[in-house]
């Protein structure tokens, strides 16, 4: 299941990071990686203690302490239904992501870069 959950992510961020980050300049592609990677940094921990809530107050439900692994259990199986949730919801998300448009440099006079080319071919 590792193997699948490694393949799900390299599948999964190698397009969602070529999408995010070719929607910007290029002179910015290193302010957006930082932005993207930090991101990931904080999504990462949130969803951890996310689960890891989930899990201590369903196994806190027990109430004796001779039924721990049982609560365990059930306090991970919960984390696995939300996260299955939370998966299906994203995958659904994730249909409605697009092509970037293509970025457009402003120069300090105002014009783009696309307009000084083609002022300059005429």
């Amino acid at each position: 299941s590792n193997m699948a959950l490694c393949l799900g992510l390299a599948a999964t961020f190698t397009p969602l990071m070529t999408s995010g980050l070719g929607s910007i300049d290029t002179r910015l592609y290193s302010h957006g990686s930082a932005v993207v990677g930090t991101f990931q940094q904080v999504a990462g921990a949130a969803g951890t203690a996310l689960f890891i809530t989930v899990m201590t107050v369903v196994a806190s439900r027990s109430g004796s302490p001779t039924e721990s692994a049982e609560a365990i259990t059930e306090g991970v199986r919960a984390v696995f239904l939300v996260a299955g949730v939370l998966s299906f919801a994203l995958i659904a998300a994730a249909l409605f992501v697009r092509k970037p448009a293509d970025p457009q440099i402003i120069a300090v006079d105002g014009e783009s870069s696309d307009e000084k080319a083609s002022a300059a071919v005429h």
